[in-house]
């Protein structure tokens, strides 16, 4: 996919919310698209068939270290620390979702499970597990389930 530029000039379209991308028919590569409500830019990505977070954008979201269970509620980078226990990262909903969330395990010890919310799946999962220090899984949501990237 071309990386679109993310100046005003290259915006080609804006909706009000994520699951009104769908709504979309006249696609073509790189179209860039502002998502009003995410305050946060879509590219459309022709091979795949599916929206994206542009290169430039995915760098922008928040770097977070957690140590207990957490629920996330918005996209971020998370760093789960299992040095002292393991750990249970629950998902948002992926409907109206357009965010990507990136979780690492960065001690050697205990586990870190994930897991979904109102029967969604990982890949046809109901949840994951992650046992080795440093393995780090992307998600993406189809506004029905998570996908692992």
């Amino acid at each position: 996919m071309t990386q679109p530029r993310l100046g005003s000039d290259q915006i080609n379209l804006s909706v009000s919310t994520y699951a009104d991308l769908s709504s979309i028919t006249n696609k073509f590569d790189g179209m860039l698209v502002l998502v009003s409500s995410e305050d946060r830019f879509y590219a459309w990505d022709s091979p795949t068939q599916t929206w994206v977070v542009p290169r430039a954008e995915a760098t922008t979201l928040p770097v977070v270290t957690i140590t207990s269970n957490t629920t996330l509620v918005n996209g971020s980078i998370v760093l789960a620390n299992t040095v002292s226990n393991d750990i249970t990262i629950t998902l948002p909903s992926a409907a109206g979702f357009g965010s990507e969330i990136t979780i690492k395990k960065i001690s050697n010890s205990n586990k870190l499970y994930i897991n979904t919310v109102s029967n969604q799946t990982i890949d046809d999962n109901s949840n994951l597990t992650i046992l080795f220090k440093n393995t780090s899984i992307s998600l993406i949501s189809d506004n029905s389930n998570w996908f692992i990237r």
